[in-house]
């Protein structure tokens, strides 16, 4: 999870900053911004993008710590069956429903070399399976897909050639497309609980103006925005294991 306070604190300190100063550049007092940064409240969605401004950082990197570059315009939060329900009930009268998916993904990693910045899977999507690899690089992403007929064959071949799979992620997802831009689907992870995710379908403005809105959509669902998670599920699936 994300911690929104400790990245105000952060940047304010990394920048010889104090409180009283800070609040004097958004016209708030000093125990806004302490309140702020203990998680005791929130700044708005506006006063966010000021902050942004004042200490020279994008929207994105202040949300996601990585690269502008690196931008995969989605969030993921960590939720429950009440907060579900409740988002689906906000969301409905303006939402089309796009069905029910159950996804197994199987993900590998190489024997011999290191392969932290990268994720290979291979996920059945309706009886398809389809191949994704994606290497982070400081500057950018590399990303290829594309669909095989015979999983038990390809899987022997990449034992063959030094890969093994590290886990496999089992999940039941609920998609849903609100707006005509979002796509919101509710994920059922085997082992790991429920979670939503929101990804930006339709583009009409540029990285930032549709992160922006992106944040502002969580404001409007009334979802803090410390419940966004940066890991990728087979990042839970290997801390749920270490953890045992």
């Amino acid at each position: 999870m994300i911690n929104i306070g400790e990245k105000i604190k952060k940047l304010r300190i990394e920048n010889n900053m104090s409180q009283y100063g800070l609040g004097n550049k958004l016209f708030v007092s000093d125990k806004t911004i302490s309140s702020w940064e203990t998680n005791r409240t929130l700044p708005t969605i506006d006063l966010i993008v000021k902050i942004c401004d004042i200490f020279n950082v994008s929207l994105y990197n202040f949300i996601e710590e990585k690269n502008n570059n690196d931008i995969e315009m989605e969030v993921k939060i960590k939720t429950s069956d009440l907060e579900n329900n409740r988002i689906k009930n906000l969301i409905k009268k303006h939402s089309t429903y796009l069905g029910v998916e159950n996804h197994i993904a199987h993900y590998y990693s190489f024997k011999y070399r290191d392969t932290n910045n990268e994720f290979f899977r291979v996920r059945k999507e309706n009886n398809k399976y389809i191949i994704n690899y994606k290497k982070k690089h400081d500057n950018y992403v590399d990303e290829y897909e594309t669909e095989i007929n015979d999983f038990d064959s390809f899987s022997k071949i990449l034992n063959i050639y030094g890969f093994e799979e590290t886990c496999c992620i089992e999940k039941t997802r609920e998609k849903y497309l609100y707006q005509d831009k979002y796509e919101i689907s509710f994920d059922d992870v085997k082992d790991l609980g429920l979670f939503m995710e929101i990804e930006i379908v339709k583009h009409t403005k540029n990285k930032d103006e549709e992160y922006q809105e992106l944040i502002a959509l969580l404001y409007e669902l009334n979802i803090n925005l410390n419940q966004i998670s940066n890991k990728h599920y087979p990042e839970y699936f290997i801390k749920s294991i270490d953890e045992k």
